[in-house]
């Protein structure tokens, strides 16, 4: 599936270094396991919809 957050244009207007801050400040359980490898895939990823 194809994610399509709803504040997706918030999210691409991003970059990848505040996109990659912002992950690694959030304290959540959802997002702490990642490693920063996929956190940069996750930007990249993210990102590539520009």
């Amino acid at each position: 599936g194809e994610l399509k957050p709803k504040n997706s244009t918030a999210i691409k207007t991003l970059g990848n270094k505040i996109f990659i801050q912002k992950i690694k400040m959030k304290k959540d359980k959802n997002h702490s396991f990642l490693s920063d490898e996929q956190i940069q895939n996750l930007a990249d990823f993210i990102n590539k919809g520009k």
